[in-house]
């Protein structure tokens, strides 16, 4: 199913004119050419109305220019997740797996602040377990109970958004917050592919070795 709300057009409407107006206004050290940036955050979201946290590493390379490139792997998961998807589930276990390509572009990049857009494009799965429901399977450590598995869902993911980061305590130690927005398309097995869109927030800190 194609996924196309109404919500995220206004957020991709501020990044596009953001970006014409920076046009030529830029600032891009060129100390940064070459650096990576290693980032741990906590990721928060919602899912069919419910929130369901997570968190997540990325790696980003700094190219010539205002382009950086990276991949981005984000978690989410709820053991007692709320909706149970009109199924007949006695506790419903969800987990989300995200993994990405990032392409960011570079407003400005300083030793102190920086702000960003991206786009991440990539994989976007959903696993739905029934806790009440175990399975017994045979392994090599003897008879172990499993929660059966109701159903995953396998999206392709774009998802536009915005990010800041702020110098904190030394050089190549960074705070960070983004803002993102998923647009899925894809199959499903349980609940349809637009309770998994929506806007997701983010907070975490960066390495970034900077050249001297």
């Amino acid at each position: 199913m194609l996924v196309c709300p109404m919500k995220p057009i206004g957020l991709l409407a501020i990044i596009f004119f953001l970006s014409l107006s920076a046009h030529g206004q830029l600032t891009h050290d060129t100390k940064f050419v070459g650096v990576v940036d290693f980032e741990g955050f906590s990721d928060h979201t919602f899912i069919a109305d419910h929130y369901i946290p997570g968190g997540g590493i990325d790696i980003i390379y700094h190219g010539k220019g205002n382009w950086s490139r990276g991949l981005i792997l984000t978690g989410n998961g709820s053991q007692n997740f709320a909706n149970k998807f009109s199924l007949p589930i006695g506790q419903a276990d969800l987990g989300i797996y995200d993994i990405g390509w990032v392409d960011q572009y570079d407003f400005f990049i300083t030793k102190k602040f920086g702000l960003n857009i991206f786009l991440i494009n990539g994989c976007y799965i959903a696993k739905l377990h029934d806790d009440s429901d175990l399975i017994s399977q045979q392994t090599r450590y003897g008879l172990r109970n499993y929660p059966k598995l109701v159903g995953t869902n396998v999206f392709f993911s774009a998802e536009p958004g915005l990010a800041l980061q702020w110098r904190c305590l030394f050089d190549g130690f960074y705070l960070t917050a983004k803002i993102k927005y998923k647009l899925l398309v894809g199959g499903t097995e349980f609940g349809e592919a637009g309770e998994f869109s929506g806007y997701d927030i983010a907070g975490g800190f960066i390495f970034r070795f900077i050249n001297k």
